[in-house]
């Protein structure tokens, strides 16, 4: 689990809401980059990190790391 705000969250739910965010984002970039709000190269940097944030977090659920919050102290 995870704190913020002193709310406790699961790796589930983390993982949940960064598929949610990567999904979000997949879908309204290429529409910024078409109006040219959003530079190209720095859509596919932000894509690449949410991807990245999604696979760490797809493997902390995986390996049960999901026993344990972020700061190294079991549940």
């Amino acid at each position: 689990m995870s704190t913020a705000g002193g709310t406790r969250f699961a790796l589930e739910d983390l993982l949940q809401e960064a598929q949610r965010e990567l999904a979000l984002r997949m879908r309204a970039y290429p529409g910024f980059v078409a109006r040219e709000t959003l530079p190209e190269a720095q859509a596919a940097r932000q894509l690449a990190l949410q991807e990245a944030i999604v696979a760490l977090l797809a493997g902390l659920v995986a390996t049960d790391a999901a026993q344990m919050d972020l700061f190294g102290k079991e549940a």
